[in-house]
């Protein structure tokens, strides 16, 4: 069932969809998934990668909520995913962002969830000068940011 749901986009990161009830993993409904919300809606996310993760370090993978265009909070796992995830579930207004939402003004709300990772690709030498004018070699990382999920959504706020 997942794969009738789940959308690559051009620039490389799947899609998110939302639902007022749990998105079981493969048992996706298409009549529960809404993109329009009003408080006091749970709000769930299954959010689709366009591959396996594959292996990533403690603390490099997290999800984060935009509201309105602005950032507003990320959330980072302390421990990975296992490598052969394919997806996640959130649960935006009962764990993760509910404070954030609970908390919206009233209106009509533009929110925007993204996972990401991050991925160690090596080190690599920069040459600076310091303030005597020596040269100074600091050894410095490489890390690839990818974006792995983005969904958006309208929450109501009567």
């Amino acid at each position: 069932m997942t794969q009738q749901f789940k959308k690559i986009q051009k620039e490389g990161y799947a899609n998110i969809i939302f639902s007022s009830k749990p998105i079981e993993y493969g048992a996706e409904d298409e009549e529960s998934l809404k993109k329009v919300f009003t408080k006091p809606d749970p709000i769930y996310a299954r959010c689709y990668f366009p591959n396996h993760i594959g292996k990533i370090e403690k603390r490099s993978f997290w999800h984060e909520i935009w509201i309105d265009g602005k950032f507003i909070k990320r959330t980072l796992y302390e421990s990975p995913p296992d490598p052969e995830w394919d997806q996640i579930q959130i649960w935006i207004t009962d764990d993760d962002y509910k404070n954030e939402i609970l908390n919206l003004d009233s209106g009509k709300h533009e929110i925007v969830i993204w996972v990401m990772k991050c991925e160690f690709e090596g080190k690599y030498f920069k040459i600076e000068t310091t303030l005597s004018g020596d040269p100074l070699i600091n050894e410095k990382e490489r890390v690839k940011l990818s974006r792995l999920s983005k969904g958006n959504i309208t929450y109501v706020v009567p």
